[in-house]
């Protein structure tokens, strides 16, 4: 619907002879136009008048007797009374007439509280408990409440019903007579409503069945206001390695969520179940770390999404997503990787063949970790580290000693993918992590490293080939800590 533009004038010797109060309003119209109101459909009521040239005219509202018929514009008055001959109803040849589109209401473009302006009725259509106030805008409320002006749309109709955004699917936009609990802004075509809350989304106006194409990334509702009952949930890892300092951590996060939640959506429009699948949100979450450990890493991190699907009685979703997210990693990973600007390392890891946790978390897990369902299938080495005669204040400041197995990390990462002679080829996924630290007698600490990875040639036997290279760069790991401490140290690796 477009908007037309409020004209102003002075009223001439024939509109003053056809009513005596025109003056007066066209005067309050020519101070109003600056900030435009819908006194036209407020203050003013239309009526047939049967003229020549004219069929409809307006007079003020308080002048009409109680068995006169009103319309609040001069459009529904003339598509009421005058369909048959709109056009001349609506353009009047009369002298001094006001036509359609010299109506003040005709300038105003939205309304408050998110009604709709109809062009058509020159009125503000509020959703409830908002009505029309006494400016023709949105904002009373009590004694005002009015039912839903949309009760008689069409829904088949792509713009005369309302539409918004679907609070429980991500990127999508539902339309209907009954505007949901809790929707305050609404729009009059899809297209409006995918451009307010989805600018750029490639599913909110895509194919699809409307039931089906959900998804709309951190717009979905809040958990406050859900009961999550509702939704089936099921946890998705992402292991990411070879990841430079310089790496926006944020922003990559933000890459896998994207990735992760489009391929979602595409699995949506072509999922052919017993339900429609309903994808509501995709979250990170930390709910995982108490389970899975929050390590220290060097050049790696995990990352843990709740996908949240619309739960149906005849339908479990999770098995179905783990087996699609597993099985089209290549896809996903290209995706993430479009959008970083080094080449990385990704492993997608899920609970093995399980629909989710539902709202639960974590407890134990017979395989030691919840997602051992991998894309990758990723091979563990675990080197000790001993220290011995530490200085006083390292082993006394945690932080200090949290620096010094960063150190050892970093170290072990140079020599293991710095290529040079005797570097381990093919290594396709890597993550060095600190796992834990154990005082012993005399002062001696051994601190525990994980090293896992993801072997890209077969017949390689990559665990025996990590040990023996830390096993054979003890010099440079020593030259590390030396060169950091400025103290001679006494350690082994065994």
């Amino acid at each position: 619907m477009m908007a037309t533009s409020f004209i102003s004038r002075s009223p001439n010797a024939a509109e003053q002879s056809l009513n005596p109060f025109l003056l007066q309003a066209s005067t309050i119209l020519l101070l109003l136009t600056t900030t435009p109101t819908l006194i036209c459909a407020q203050e003013f009521k239309y009526h047939v008048t049967w003229q020549t040239g004219a069929l409809c005219n307006k007079k003020p509202a308080t002048d009409f007797e109680p068995w006169e018929q009103s319309y609040p514009s001069l459009q529904s008055c003339c598509k009421e009374k005058m369909a048959y001959d709109y056009d001349n109803c609506c353009n009047p040849t009369a002298p001094g007439l006001i036509s359609c589109l010299d109506e003040a209401c005709s300038s105003r473009t939205t309304c408050a509280n998110g009604g709709l302006y109809d062009e058509d009725l020159c009125v503000c259509l509020c959703i409830p408990p908002f009505s029309v106030d006494g400016e023709g805008d949105c904002t009373a409320v009590g004694d005002a409440w009015m039912e839903s002006p949309f009760k008689e749309c069409d829904v088949n109709n792509n713009d005369d019903c309302p539409w918004w955004s679907d609070p429980l699917r991500l990127e999508k936009c539902d339309s209907g007579s009954e505007i949901p609990e809790g929707v305050s802004v609404v729009d009059w075509t899809r297209e409006e409503c995918c451009e307010r809350h989805y600018p750029g989304s490639k599913f909110c106006n895509g194919g699809g069945s409307a039931a089906a194409v959900g998804g709309g990334g951190s717009g979905s509702a809040s958990d406050d206001n859900l009961d999550l009952s509702m939704f089936e949930v099921i946890p998705v890892k992402f292991s990411i390695s070879n990841l430079p300092d310089e790496i926006d951590i944020p922003n990559l996060k933000e890459q896998v969520r994207t990735a992760l939640k489009d391929f979602l959506l595409e699995l949506a429009i072509r999922f052919t179940g017993a339900a429609d699948l309903g994808v509501s949100s995709v979250k990170e979450t930390t709910r995982f770390w108490g389970f899975e450990g929050e390590m220290n890493q060097v050049g790696g991190m995990d990352v843990y999404y709740d996908v949240r699907v619309i739960r149906e009685p005849e339908q479990e979703f999770g098995p179905t997503i783990i087996e699609e997210v597993i099985d089209s990693y290549e896809d996903i990973v290209k995706d993430i990787q479009d959008q970083v600007p080094t080449e990385i390392y990704v492993n997608i890891c899920a609970q093995g063949g399980e629909g989710g946790l539902a709202n639960n978390n974590p407890t134990s897990s017979p395989m030691g970790s919840l997602f051992n369902r991998c894309s990758l299938q990723s091979e563990e080495v675990t080197t000790t580290f001993r220290f011995k005669d530490l200085p006083q204040e390292i082993t006394n400041n945690t932080a200090s000693f949290d620096d010094i197995k960063m150190v050892i990390m970093e170290a072990y990462k140079e020599i293991l993918t710095g290529g040079g002679d005797g570097s381990i080829g093919g290594l396709m996924s890597l993550s060095i992590a600190d796992k834990e630290e154990i005082p012993l007698d005399d002062g001696i600490i051994d601190a525990y490293f994980n090293i896992v990875f993801v072997g890209g040639s077969s017949g390689v036997a990559y665990a025996t080939a990590i040990e023996d290279k830390i096993a054979r760069s003890r010099d440079v790991v020593e030259n590390r800590l030396q060169s950091y401490t400025d103290e001679s140290t006494d350690w082994n690796v065994r």
